[in-house]
């Protein structure tokens, strides 16, 4: 008996439960713990397929903004982007009025959908847009920081030797990232001088 096997039976006794008992109180726990197993057994097409029913079903159960999540992190692991993108920004700004207190309170998993937009825009090759979302998590998730870090270091570099013919034009590849402008300076040396003194070329 496997890990796959025993979440396999656990779906097939959600949905029989749902199929029995479709307004029992916990029927919208019961609905969501189907849809993460599904997650889990990377039926994301399912997944999303049953979500969206449940979503649907359970209008009011305070799940609701969860099930929207589960579509979209499934959407995202189908590379379904502007899907995955539209349901998450659905999530972010989803807010509830708590029936206690009274003050509006976000989604459960609010946090988690801005970090899958920042890696939609991060899979898509638009870093502005991906750093904008990851910069809202970056204290919560440490790989939101490390992208950020990713795509602002700052780098220049010039090839260690060039070779150049006599009379030929002497040109160098200058290679840099995130650098708007560079000033350059170029001396003429003697360079079997130059290592003999320096014992190196570090320098």
């Amino acid at each position: 008996i496997t890990r796959v096997d025993l979440i396999a039976a656990a779906v097939g006794m959600l949905d029989h439960f749902l199929s029995t008992w479709p307004t029992d109180p916990s029927a919208d726990e019961a609905a969501f713990s189907l849809a993460t197993a599904l997650i889990d057994l990377e039926q994301f097409e399912r997944a999303i397929d049953r979500s969206e029913k449940f979503a649907e079903r359970y209008a009011g159960s305070p799940l609701l903004d969860s099930f929207w999540y589960v579509i979209g992190y499934s959407q995202f692991a189908r590379a379904n982007h502007e899907a995955a993108l539209e349901m998450c920004r659905k999530v972010a700004e989803f807010t509830r009025k708590d029936p206690q207190t009274g003050v509006e309170q976000p989604a459960e998993n609010k946090w988690q959908a801005v970090y899958i937009m920042g890696q939609v825009h991060h899979s898509l090759g638009q870093p502005a847009a991906a750093i904008e979302e990851y910069e809202r998590v970056d204290e919560r998730f440490p790989d939101a920081a490390q992208a950020i870090a990713y795509f602002t270091r700052k780098n220049i570099s010039l090839p260690e030797v060039t070779t150049v013919k006599p009379g030929d034009e002497a040109e160098v590849p200058l290679s840099f990232r995130n650098v708007p402008s560079a000033e350059v300076k170029v001396y003429r040396i003697d360079l079997m001088k130059f290592g003999l003194m320096q014992r190196n070329l570090d320098k």
